[in-house]
């Protein structure tokens, strides 16, 4: 058992949100971060997270005018980032969303958000403008859609994290590669103990665990927040292929009785050194999570055959030039969805924990500027402008 001297802060949960908020705090208080690294056997482990990957959509735009906001701030941050860390992780190929069933309240709100921040998407009216722009994608008659260019693009988590932890270590920030399990608040000091034995002593805590907030048993009371099931498939591809460069990033608001709400990355290089193009959607087989266990065994077992079949036919739907004989690999993920759909970011009903999290899908992303408002919350108890608190409110089961 070893005891860790007192620090300022102290951020439960090594993901993305986390070491945002970790970097962020580290620039003037005394900060420790406790989570587990990614596994290399999912076998011998019982905590996952869905940041192990080489690509995630980088849209400006989002479903809100919140989310737009969190958007643009992380990518403005991104460039001096990279340099201060020395590790590129975002591209700028764009983002491309559509719609087959017409005109939905996304895009009658984009315009006015572009409007807003500053951005000037290209607005298609039909399949057809679309096809002439990508000649390699195929949608269905009546598709409409936007072009977001770079900044829009892709991110590599794995990247982005290590960019953070990077910085964060620099500035002082002490990592532990333990899980919390018990969080415990006396005379005004909170104290955390690992699954190791690892005591340490903190001023604030934040609570940033993704999708086992509720599972954690950290929080003497759950908050408002559900996690499913999510899938993946990776597809072998062709890095001679005239389009490899030309693919952006793709979110299609198919909705289908089996598969709906597809995005695609475009081909990136994986660790095993082959290129992969990337597809994921939510589909009939998605399972609710009811607890760490659950998480743990879905990890562990990954998605069917079958629904990574469904996938694999989503894609070639649109992109035909796929071979029929590509090979895939599956990979499964998990998503949390709030109450409100944005992120929770604020003091939990005890005082002294900040919750900062709760993708609905969209944090990778962002990570960077809800880590940051988490920490600028943990030290002023308010939001920075034009950001307002009402729209992180944490919300409690009825």
């Amino acid at each position: 058992m070893s005891r860790m001297s007192g620090y300022d802060y102290v951020i439960i949960g090594k993901g993305l949100v986390g070491a945002a908020a970790a970097r962020y705090l580290s620039k003037e208080a005394k900060v420790a971060i406790i989570g587990p690294d990614e596994p290399s056997d999912f076998h011998q482990s019982q905590i996952f997270a869905s940041h192990y990957d080489q690509a995630r959509v980088q849209r400006i735009i989002g479903k809100d005018i919140h989310w737009t906001r969190l958007n643009q701030d992380a990518i403005n941050a991104y460039a001096a980032l990279e340099k201060e860390s020395g590790i590129h992780f975002h591209e700028n190929m764009g983002c491309l969303y559509v719609n087959p069933h017409g005109v939905d309240a996304y895009l009658k709100a984009a315009s006015h958000q572009a409007t807003q921040i500053g951005t000037n998407p290209v607005f298609y009216s039909s399949e057809k403008e679309i096809n002439q722009q990508f000649p390699f994608l195929t949608f269905p008659e009546g598709t409409v859609g936007m072009l977001e260019e770079g900044p829009a693009g892709l991110i590599n988590p794995r990247k982005l994290l290590q960019a953070q932890l990077t910085v964060a270590k620099s500035n002082g920030v002490t990592t532990i590669n333990e899980v919390a399990v018990s969080l415990k608040k006396v005379g005004g000091v909170f104290t955390i103990v690992t699954n190791r034995g690892t005591i340490v002593h903190a001023g604030q805590v934040i609570i940033a665990t993704g999708s086992y907030q509720n599972f954690s048993g950290l929080l003497e009371q759950p908050v408002a927040m559900r996690s499913k099931t999510e899938s993946v498939i990776l597809i072998e591809w062709d890095t001679k292929d005239p389009n490899t460069s030309k693919i952006p990033s793709i979110l299609y608001e198919l909705v289908h009785p089996e598969i709906e709400a597809i995005y695609v990355l475009p081909p990136v290089q994986y660790p095993d050194g082959k290129t992969y193009i990337k597809i994921g959607a939510n589909v009939s087989e998605d399972e609710w999570f009811e607890s760490k266990e659950e998480i743990a065994k879905w990890f562990q077992s990954g998605p069917s055959t079958t629904l990574s079949q469904k996938l694999f036919k989503g894609l070639k739907d649109i992109l035909p030039s796929l071979p029929e004989n590509s090979n895939y690999q599956s990979k499964p993920c998990v998503v949390s969805y709030t109450k409100h759909g944005r992120p929770y970011i604020g003091e939990y009903c005890i005082e002294g924990i900040i919750i900062a999290g709760g993708c609905n899908g969209y944090s990778a992303m962002c990570s960077d500027s809800i880590g940051k408002l988490g920490a600028f919350f943990a030290q002023n108890r308010s939001f920075p402008e034009p950001y307002e608190a009402a729209a992180f409110k944490i919300e409690y089961p009825d």
